[in-house]
């Protein structure tokens, strides 16, 4: 990535601190209201109306409350550029509540190729702003106004095309909103479960070791995510939706099983070419000064394969209904995944992503079929480690062919990260081809219909 090469690690260390400072604030915000009016289906327009302004008024609230709140967060993580980004930040909130409701009705209307279409504009616009100002020699303001025109857009954009399906009236009633507010509460709590593990590393990494290493973390992190959020935006972000819609048993476990594994197959060869040539891959996107992060990119990898075997299907409890099952089982998880970090991290960053990893399969995977899978869509435990050898075994494969041409050419360069990438899709293609016929087909329907 160009911008690493001209933004120094410091000014994604400040950045991570405000943006988990932002996160909080958006779960606020949002309330759990969105996924609330899409799982009541027939919400009306008065109870629309009344929601509505509940997310503008929290929106005002929390543009003033980060404003004021800059200054001793800036003291809490020791770092005084902090105040003044977080003070143009909170601005944005004075915007986006006018949005939040719109997101949800978009994606209630499963209008999914708008979406993705407002995400890829506006990431473009926020990239090119950033670069254009890092250029300039801005630093982690750069970094402030790249984000600043990716929620403006955005908020914008989804304002425009959800007014087709809702115009809110001045209109405000609590009795006709009631069940939205208490599946609201539940969501809300379990977002602030889900972010604080989310964020829980960069949070106790910026407590505990300098700047510099929380930006090397980062960036890593954020290559990583980087797959999974363009994946999520065509499909992650839809299964709710379409979960929510569906009332057969029978096609609600058909639908997860094909979203897992053309989810698990579009992201499973970009992890394996970033687990087994870290360094290259480091080199390539960021240059050489951040190669420090390729011990933390190569775990990072297998960390999120293993995670991406059960976060795909999460959606399914709260599209039954069952939010408060979904929240003990996100807080179970956050509870094991912090207290592995705070004692881990001290200690050293890499035994802490070990120390994940085996908690993900130990225990998370066994409580997601046991929680999940089988109350709610009644897989079998044979069913669910067919499914996962479908999706695993091409990444072995895979790993193992790109491992054979590291031996046979040992020195790092840009060379052996090309013709590895090319070798390993080629090996990852044939191997998932040979196991997932009618699902790579799927996949592929399902693709290019939300993107056209």
């Amino acid at each position: 990535m160009v911008l690493a090469r001209l933004l120094e690690p410091e000014d994604y260390g400040i950045m991570t601190m405000a943006l988990i400072v932002m996160g909080v604030s958006n779960i606020f915000m949002d309330f759990g209201i969105s996924n609330a009016i899409i799982f009541k289906q027939d919400a009306n327009h008065k109870q629309l109306s009344s929601l509505y302004w509940v997310n503008v008024s929290i929106g005002f609230v929390l543009a003033i409350s980060v404003f004021l709140l800059s200054g001793p967060l800036a003291l809490f993580f020791e770092e005084p550029k902090l105040e003044s980004v977080l003070k143009y930040m909170s601005l944005i909130f004075f915007v986006t509540g006018f949005a939040m409701q719109y997101h949800a009705i978009l994606r209630k209307e499963l209008m999914f190729p708008v979406l993705a279409k407002i995400g890829m504009s506006t990431a473009i616009a926020s990239f090119l702003t950033t670069l254009t100002l890092a250029y300039l020699g801005f630093g982690v303001f750069a970094l402030v106004a790249g984000y600043f025109v990716q929620m403006l857009g955005t908020a914008s954009a989804k304002i425009f095309f959800g007014r087709k399906f809702h115009i809110p009236e001045f209109y405000f009633s609590y009795p006709e909103i009631k069940f939205f507010l208490n599946f609201g509460v539940t969501q809300l709590g379990e977002r602030m479960i889900s972010y604080l593990r989310q964020q829980g590393d960069s949070l106790i990494i910026g407590t505990y070791l300098a700047t510099d290493v929380l930006g090397l973390y980062s960036v890593a992190k954020l290559l990583i995510k980087k797959p999974i959020i363009i994946i999520n935006s065509i499909l992650g972000k839809m299964a709710f939706p379409v979960f929510a819609k569906i009332k057969e048993d029978g096609k609600l476990k058909e639908w997860s099983e094909k979203i897992f594994v053309a989810t698990c197959l579009m992201i499973f060869p970009i992890f394996a070419v970033s687990a087994t040539m870290p360094e290259e891959t480091i080199l390539f996107f960021y240059g050489e000064k951040w190669v420090s992060a390729a011990p933390i990119l190569q775990l990072l990898s297998v960390l999120f394969s293993i995670r991406l075997l059960r976060t795909t299907f999460g959606p399914l409890l709260i599209s039954r209904g069952k939010v408060k099952e979904s929240l003990r089982y996100n807080l179970i998880f956050t509870v094991v995944a912090l207290l592995i970090l705070w004692v881990l991290i001290p200690i050293k960053i890499t035994y802490a992503l070990w120390g994940l990893i085996a908690g993900e399969i130990i225990l998370m995977l066994p409580l997601c079929y046991n929680i999940i899978l089988k109350p709610v869509i009644g897989m079998t435990i044979s069913r669910f480690a067919l499914l996962i050898s479908k999706v695993v075994l091409p990444a072995i494969a895979t790993i193992l062919a790109i491992s054979a041409l590291i031996y046979v050419l040992p020195d790092i360069n840009m060379l052996r990260l090309f013709l590895g990438a090319f070798v390993g899709l080629l090996v990852f293609v044939a191997t998932a081809y040979s196991l997932n016929k009618k699902d790579m087909s799927a996949a592929y329907h399902t693709l290019r219909k939300r993107i056209g």
